[in-house]
């Protein structure tokens, strides 16, 4: 059985495409639908490898300060805790 969390998980990553697309970072489309998929079927600890991994890849002069800081948290949250403290996960977004 399917959660709202999984769902919501998974369509907000999907989202994520538009700011890729607005940084120029192309590399991240399979990466977004890969942990996409891996949030939809409740693969959790590799969901949030994959988000890890995308958090890292986009750069961060084409970011607002404050949305940097938040993400790099976001990132030392999930590395020091993994999908034990979902907030983290929902944060990035």
């Amino acid at each position: 059985m399917r959660s709202d969390f999984e769902t919501a998980t998974a369509q907000a990553i999907l989202d994520f495409e538009k700011v890729a697309k607005r940084c120029e970072v192309n590399e991240l489309e399979p990466l977004l639908k890969t942990t996409a998929r891996e949030f939809s079927d409740a693969d959790f600890s590799a969901g949030v490898i994959g988000l890890q991994e995308m958090l890292q890849m986009l750069p961060n002069e084409s970011l607002d300060d404050a949305l940097v800081i938040v993400l790099n948290a976001c990132e030392k949250g999930l590395e020091e805790f993994g999908y034990g403290r979902l907030e983290f996960v929902f944060l990035s977004f």
